[in-house]
């Protein structure tokens, strides 16, 4: 039962993150950030609260809110960079 949605989540996770963390190098950080909560928002609501009475609506979100919520841990590196940036020149 559990074994449905984490074997999706953490497939499509492992895109997520190099997907977000790509796009950290691009875009600005807290933009990616904002996207990412309102996506995973967006999928917990509509794919877990509609689509969960079937095993494919449990795995449509497993590989949603895996894609989207995985970024999460690729977008800190973007959000230290102007911190960084700054305090190396005091060092």
């Amino acid at each position: 039962s559990l074994w449905m949605l984490n074997e999706p989540f953490s497939g499509s996770a492992v895109f997520g993150r190099i997907f977000s963390g790509h796009l950290s190098d691009k875009m600005n950080a807290w933009t990616l950030a904002a996207s990412t909560t309102l996506s995973a928002s967006v999928a917990t609501f509509v794919l877990w609260g509609v689509c969960s009475h079937n095993l494919a609506g449990v795995i449509a979100f497993g590989v949603v809110y895996g894609l989207v919520a995985s970024g999460w841990s690729s977008l800190w590196i973007g959000f230290v960079r102007p911190i960084a940036s700054e305090t190396s020149l005091f060092i």
